[in-house]
């Protein structure tokens, strides 16, 4: 999958006329820039990574899978652990790509939000995406949550529109 991308994401930089750019990743995008600069350093200025850690095997099921806290997520329950959202994604994706992009600035509010200390130690939502059919418990969309503003503001929120928009004129440009 990350190959994938990378590949996109190189098409998307000849589209613009450039050689090389700066790279920033977060969360599953972190993957994506650290494959960008280990397999293609000459298109790389440099790169920026967001909430994963670089991890030689790969980021991938394979390797996140028996990192897994069982006593939290005990196997015949949870056998991907948190992971389970990544196998959605990768077993699901263009389900996975409509539910985030059925409204993008709700998709936005939905992920970025404090979390709750109530939950630590509990499994995460994230181990249930299979189960449920997508990422917001079988919504098929984030739901219309209020902005957390210590962490958002409403450029924030704006600017993922305009983000969605630009993706979609990349499919058009990528012919996807």
């Amino acid at each position: 999958m990350v190959q994938h991308v990378v590949s996109d994401m190189l098409a998307l930089l000849q589209s613009l006329g450039r050689d090389k750019a700066l790279w920033v990743g977060h969360d599953w995008g972190s993957p994506v820039v650290w494959s960008l600069a280990s397999h293609h350093p000459e298109r790389c200025h440099g790169i920026a990574n967001l909430c994963v850690p670089y991890l030689s095997e790969g980021f991938a099921p394979q390797t996140l899978i028996p990192l897994v806290d069982r006593t939290v997520y005990p196997e015949e329950q949870y056998p991907a652990g948190q992971w389970d959202c990544q196998l959605f994604y990768e077993e699901n994706f263009d389900r996975a790509r409509s539910c985030f992009e059925a409204d993008t600035a709700a998709t936005v509010r939905a992920l970025f939000r404090r979390g709750d200390p109530a939950n630590a130690g509990k499994p995460n939502l994230t181990a249930f995406t299979r189960n449920s059919g997508d990422f917001f418990g079988g919504l098929g969309r984030a739901p219309d949550l209020p902005m957390d503003t210590l962490l958002l503001a409403d450029v924030d929120c704006c600017a993922s529109s305009q983000l969605s928009n630009a993706m979609a004129s990349s499919d058009q440009i990528l012919g996807t």
